[in-house]
């Protein structure tokens, strides 16, 4: 029993230290791009979970609904890479290698964070923490620095990925205001370090650039408001402090010098950036082979005919030129799944912030290219997954009256 206990906090530390280290994912240990911060922090996890492998990758019903698609269509990217092999791809089989490990991920999580809402609840605080830290950085001016339109970059990190981030802790803490009566945790109980914290996120969100970003956040924030279930002069309330937020953080990042620039430039652009010429071409693939896909690794070589590997920045597009509408088709079971989940959870407190999360991302997922192989989009899909698996509580007893004159009262 006190060797299985030891286990148990072994695996909690692991995935404490793997959420923290997140957002640190190009410090890399002897310039290995596996030994990153946020891959040490991933194995570190899975060798943990390695202990107690028949618990940490048990199946059931509620964990191979989502499994079984994603599976599914991850299956599909290999078979369709094989039967179109191209011997010289190089970057393509890191993609594969990464989205096995996400699911692995997944997997992991969806048995350990089982029915344990405080542990699904400090997993948010960690990544929290991860975001702050960024922030930190930023504010001392360390590892940060500046792309030709003004965009910032902290610790190398893509400015589109920070904003992304900083979306997911405003709506994160904007969900702690909300419910912070039912919180202990003396870090959330500050309602000013919250606040001032997402107004720092608004500045971050606003250097970055990122019009993607704040798109998603902002579709984000409005579905977080219609959930939430409070009354209606709660909902007055929210409704009012959160303009005044947000008409000041939205002023902030529209009308900076970064993103009137990127406004102004794409006025004048009509190839949306250079996506244009990159969807015509992905488009013109998908159509070779719609039902299945060309797999990627003709996609890669496609490109690099071209000049040079580039992503769709479209996760969508990725998902159809690979896969075709069948691995389309699993992509979408899998994104239902976790919808489902949210719909039926018993946590009603932590739904208004799911469906946000849910939302923000697969809208995101239409203006970014790379997203499934990332950690961070596993972590989520983790976190809304377990979130709809919590089907039950922790109760705290509640003392009765027994109307018995010979005995006392009893706590039932």
């Amino acid at each position: 029993m006190q060797q299985s206990n030891i286990i148990e906090k072994i695996k909690i530390r692991t995935l404490y230290l793997f959420v923290f280290l997140l957002c640190f994912q190009k410090l890399r240990l002897f310039n290995s791009p596996y030994l990153n911060f946020t891959w040490v922090g991933y194995f570190s996890y899975f060798f943990a979970n390695l202990l107690t492998i028949k618990k940490s990758f048990a199946l059931d019903k509620d964990i191979l609904k989502y499994l079984i698609p994603i599976s599914i269509y991850w299956c599909l990217v290999v078979i369709m890479n094989y039967i179109n092999y191209e011997p010289d791809t190089e970057l393509i089989y890191a993609e594969i290698r990464q989205e096995l490990m996400g699911i692995a991920l997944l997997w992991m999580m969806l048995n350990h964070i089982k029915n344990n809402v405080d542990l699904h609840k400090k997993l948010l605080y960690y990544f929290i923490f991860s975001i702050a830290t960024l922030v930190f950085l930023y504010v001392i001016g360390i590892q940060v620095s500046y792309s030709d339109e003004g965009r910032i970059s902290i610790l190398g990190i893509n400015s589109n990925e920070i904003a992304l981030w900083s979306g997911i802790a405003i709506l994160i803490l904007i969900n702690e205001l909300v419910n912070i009566k039912n919180t202990k945790n003396i870090f959330l109980n500050n309602k000013i370090s919250i606040v001032l914290l997402i107004i720092f996120l608004f500045f971050i969100i606003a250097k970055t650039g990122s019009r993607g970003g704040l798109i998603s956040f902002s579709f984000g924030y409005i579905v977080y408001f219609i959930a939430v279930n409070k009354t209606l002069k709660t909902k007055l309330i929210i409704l009012i402090i959160s303009t005044f937020i947000g008409v000041i953080g939205i002023n902030l990042i529209i009308n900076s010098s970064v993103m009137k620039n990127r406004i102004d430039t794409q006025k004048q652009d009509q190839s949306l950036g250079g996506r244009m010429p990159i969807w015509e071409t992905t488009i013109d693939m998908i159509n070779e082979n719609p039902l299945f896909g060309v797999g990627p690794g003709k996609y890669e070589m496609r490109f690099r005919e071209k000049g040079g590997f580039v992503n769709t920045h479209n996760e969508y597009l990725t998902i159809l030129v690979y896969t075709g509408f069948l691995g389309l088709l699993n992509i979408l079971v899998f994104f239902f799944q976790l919808l489902k989940g949210i719909i039926k959870s018993k946590n009603k407190m932590y739904s208004p912030l799911m469906y946000s999360l849910f939302l923000m991302y697969i809208i995101y997922l239409t203006n970014a290219g790379g997203s499934l192989p990332a950690l961070t989009t596993w972590f989520l899909f983790g976190i809304i997954a377990t979130h709809g698996n919590i089907s039950r509580f922790k109760k705290k007893p509640q003392r009765y009256n027994v109307t018995n004159y010979n005995k006392p009262n009893i706590i039932i």
